[in-house]
């Protein structure tokens, strides 16, 4: 296949195609002569699993390529394949405070979690308990509590998924980024979609807006819309 065929194969432009091979992220072709390089069913493959974690998971292209160089790594055990995907969707601009790594460390333990001191995800939970105490969310530590059975049935579909990966080392460790990357993003639609549905069990109808979306629109909308004239 030629540039413009594994663009359109990959939903792709030329243009990132020929990006993606200068930072790294995407193998080059097989150059057959100064104006023509061909390509093959792995650069499709692989434009594909960049897309999905750029748009799907929004990660940085900094981030893409640690998690591409990991799958690619056949020294590097899957679990450190799954630390890595953790770190890449868990960053967090500042540490939070010991009070809140408490909370999360304390919760792991009602739970009788087995978790690594260096996982990411504390980290990532302690933050927002910073933030939600800030905020007067004094509850938050009994959300974690809420939170930890039905998150747990999710990790372990997530692992059952892994285990029904094809017996290639590579395979399985793609598996894994996918589903870390895509089901975080897959989670926060879904809790959405669940919330709208409580919510118009537990509301009195007086106070819900007409299914199909509300008569003020967003606040984005209406910040958006233009002045009346006076």
């Amino acid at each position: 296949m030629h540039v413009r065929e594994v663009s359109a194969a990959a939903g792709v432009s030329v243009a990132l195609v020929k990006f993606y091979v200068r930072e790294g992220l995407l193998h080059p072709g097989v150059r057959e002569s100064v104006n023509s390089t061909t390509y093959d069913e792995t650069h499709v493959a692989r434009l594909r699993l960049i897309r999905a974690l750029v748009e799907g998971g929004r990660l940085s292209l900094a981030a893409v390529g640690e998690l591409l160089d990991a799958i690619d790594d056949d020294s590097l055990p899957v679990d450190i394949v799954v630390r890595d995907a953790h770190r890449a969707v868990s960053r967090v601009e500042q540490r939070p405070s010991d009070e809140a790594i408490a909370l999360v460390r304390a919760a792991i333990e009602r739970e009788g979690w087995d978790v690594g001191e260096d996982n990411p995800g504390v980290l990532q939970c302690a933050s927002v308990v910073d933030t939600a105490i800030s905020v007067g969310r004094e509850d938050i530590e009994e959300m974690l509590a809420v939170y930890a059975t039905p998150i747990e049935l999710i990790a372990r579909q997530d692992l059952a998924a892994v285990g029904r990966a094809a017996a290639a080392r590579s395979r399985i460790a793609e598996t894994v980024v996918i589903g870390t990357v895509l089901g975080d993003a897959m989670l926060l639609g879904m809790r959405r979609i669940a919330q709208e549905h409580v919510a118009s069990s537990m509301m009195p109808a007086e106070v819900r807006s007409p299914r199909g979306g509300t008569s003020r629109g967003s606040a984005h909308d209406r910040a958006s819309r233009p002045a009346a004239d006076a």
